[in-house]
């Protein structure tokens, strides 16, 4: 290593001090006095260095054009998707940081573009949550089919046939078709998460969020 290191060096400041010499032959830089050896070293190496920033820019321009060439193409292939099993109908494809996923029923046919990311309902819902980057919404993973467009800033799982949504700045709960079956006039706060029924119960604050409680299915504390 040692060795191939000390070659590399010299091989490197060899192709600086050639290509100095070069441009200094170019500009006519015959002086040989102490002076102009110095002159034509310091105009020679500053060339050489400038060379070397641009061929090493150039070097990596090519190679993010390249790379980026590459990856389009392999993006192109549906190959390179993740798949996420949904039910016998319907499969949800994402890749690793992108924001182009889609849900594809057994036929073929895409019926949810541009997702985000999703998040499966509890026990035994069938609407899964999603995000498109803007909103939030519901698809059916029985079937692939949206359920209830992206409407909400926030939304949460289904869970005991309800879901908790943040329809204006106030924490509603709405049933599969997209009702309010629940409206305590609640405000979304940040920071307090996980408006989910569990048990047919769902813990939930009051309107100052200083004190918290359980209600029920039809909203009684």
């Amino acid at each position: 290593m040692k060795r191939a290191i000390i070659l590399f060096w010299k091989g490197l400041t060899g192709i600086i001090s050639a290509t100095a010499e070069w441009f200094t032959v170019i500009l006519g830089m015959k002086d040989e006095s102490k002076y102009g050896k110095f002159i034509r070293r310091v105009v020679g190496g500053c060339f050489a260095f400038i060379m070397f920033v641009f061929a090493c820019a150039g070097g990596n321009a090519l190679y993010e054009f390249v790379y980026k060439k590459v990856n389009a193409a392999k993006y192109l292939d549906d190959s390179y998707y993740d798949s996420q099993y949904l039910s016998r109908n319907a499969t949800y494809y994402s890749r690793a940081y992108e924001t182009d996923g889609y849900v594809e029923t057994r036929d073929g046919k895409k019926t949810v573009k541009d997702i985000h990311w999703i998040s499966k309902p509890l026990g035994n819902d069938s609407l899964v949550c999603y995000s498109n980057g803007d909103a939030r919404g519901y698809f059916n993973m029985l079937t692939g089919e949206i359920a209830i467009k992206p409407q909400y800033k926030h939304a949460w799982v289904f869970s005991d046939g309800l879901a908790s949504v943040d329809d204006n700045g106030m924490i509603k709960f709405i049933d599969a078709k997209g009702n309010v079956v629940i409206d305590l006039n609640i405000p979304y706060i940040t920071g307090a998460e996980g408006y989910v029924f569990h048990n047919w119960h769902c813990v939930i604050h009051n309107n100052k969020r200083d004190k918290f409680g359980l209600i029920d299915k039809k909203g009684n504390w």
